[in-house]
């Protein structure tokens, strides 16, 4: 009878020993929640430049002894440039460009993907992939370096066959060649020969009597001058297109 009441007693000092070991284990989590959300609400950003560190880090891991910005409105690496919309597209250009670098044997799915989450993570509207893929693989000598040829299908994989896509991409063409708007009807081209942009996408944007303001980033004033280069391209389209249909009579 002892032995059983010895044996009962050690159980129910095991089980009370194990029980104990849950509560402080509880306990030590509970305290480690409190003190992380204490530490997350001290470091939670509070102003222009602490938001843009921690959009920085989100997109391209937090930097080891990085030096502090002369002006809290001002961006790290960016010169004069606030946090705003700008700041964040910015931040995914040099995103897709970094893991373009980083990883030079990404296949095509890879680098679409990059493309997506970098939009993503800078909170950019989803049409902006097309500028962002775009401004890092169309370069001012795109026509000498074989950049569209190069990354057809990546352009091709973020823009796809959408109208309204492609209308996007038109746009961003006028605003990368803003400047020298004698390259914008050689860039349109490119695309168009390589499948890229569609001959009912480029003539219903020519059509227009005035700029989409939808689509619209250059404004009025330039977008004309690069409708007026694309004159001979828009009438080559035409032609071409009105001596099929003479082929098919």
């Amino acid at each position: 009878m002892t032995r059983s009441a010895s044996s009962s007693s050690g159980s129910e000092s095991d089980s009370s020993v194990e029980s104990r070991k849950r509560k402080k284990s509880k306990k030590e989590k509970k305290e480690k929640k409190k003190k992380k959300e204490k530490e997350d609400g001290e470091g939670s950003p509070k102003t222009a430049k602490e938001a843009a560190d921690h959009l920085e880090e989100s997109i391209f891991g937090k930097k080891e002894n990085s030096s502090s910005s002369s002006s809290d409105d001002e961006i790290p690496g960016i010169d004069n440039v606030t946090l705003s919309d700008s700041a964040a597209f910015t931040y995914a250009l040099n995103g897709f460009a970094s893991f373009l670098k980083t990883n030079p044997s990404a296949t095509v799915t890879e680098k679409v993907e990059s493309v997506k989450n970098q939009q993503m993570a800078s909170a950019l509207k989803t049409f902006e992939r097309i500028h962002i893929v775009m401004r890092v693989l169309i370069t001012p000598d795109f026509f000498k370096n074989g950049d569209v040829q190069n990354n057809k299908e990546v352009l091709t994989g973020v823009i796809g066959s959408s109208s309204s896509n492609m209308r996007h991409a038109i746009s961003n063409g006028e605003w990368m060649f803003r400047d020298s708007p004698s390259v914008f009807p050689v860039l349109i081209k490119t695309l168009y020969d390589e499948d890229v942009l569609d001959e009912e996408t480029i003539l219903f944007w020519a059509g227009e009597e005035e700029g989409n303001e939808e689509y619209d980033i250059v404004g009025e004033e330039k977008s004309k001058v690069c409708r007026e280069k694309m004159k001979p391209l828009v009438e080559w389209l035409e032609a071409d297109d009105e001596s099929e249909e003479e082929e098919e009579e």
